[in-house]
């Protein structure tokens, strides 16, 4: 049995507690985004803030676990902007 301590999912996080979720800096978390390793966090559309859903949280803590990543086709992310997928240019 694994005796690792699973983090406490709240329902929304910023990415700053995700980095740290991941005992990762922010600036690393941020290079893992964009080479597609981890999945894109969702956007509020009031404050344009990145955010993590608990979806998101648990997907980030598997990839982080497992060692394998989610890795996209350059210049196409998942950007989650109103909860539908659009290509990123």
């Amino acid at each position: 049995m694994n005796n690792q301590k699973m983090p406490v999912l709240k329902p929304i996080i910023s990415v700053t507690e995700m980095a740290k979720m991941l005992n990762l800096s922010r600036a690393r978390l941020y290079q893992l985004l964009e080479q597609g390793i981890f999945p894109q966090p969702i956007y509020d559309l009031r404050t344009h803030r990145p955010l993590y859903d608990a979806k998101l949280q648990e997907r980030c803590l598997e990839i982080r676990n497992s060692g394998i990543g989610v890795v996209l086709p350059p210049k196409i992310g998942p950007c989650l902007m109103r909860g539908f997928p659009v290509k990123v240019s």
